[in-house]
């Protein structure tokens, strides 16, 4: 897993703005899963590569990070209560 951590702040060249970012890691002989995550302009990007023969169903990872990150904001939600979110 590689990680790149961003400012909030908003990057462009010229009056183009950028708008998402991918990141995406090496392609390496040998890895089955690469996940890049980058955070941009308060936002969180991630990128999966998988190799087929390592990883049948590699849109369950994606489905993973979106249950993860519910999960996550839903323990945000109740941060004066922390114990609500162990176990859940």
């Amino acid at each position: 897993m590689m990680g790149v951590m961003a400012k909030g702040d908003v990057r462009s060249l010229g009056r183009a703005r950028l708008v998402a970012a991918y990141p995406l890691g090496p392609v390496l002989e040998g890895a089955g899963v690469n996940i890049g995550v980058l955070s941009y302009a308060l936002s969180m990007h991630i990128g999966l590569i998988t190799c087929p023969r390592a990883v049948a169903e590699p849109a369950e990872i994606a489905r993973g990070f979106e249950r993860a990150v519910a999960e996550l904001l839903a323990c945000a939600r109740h941060l004066d209560s922390p114990r609500r979110c162990v176990g859940s």
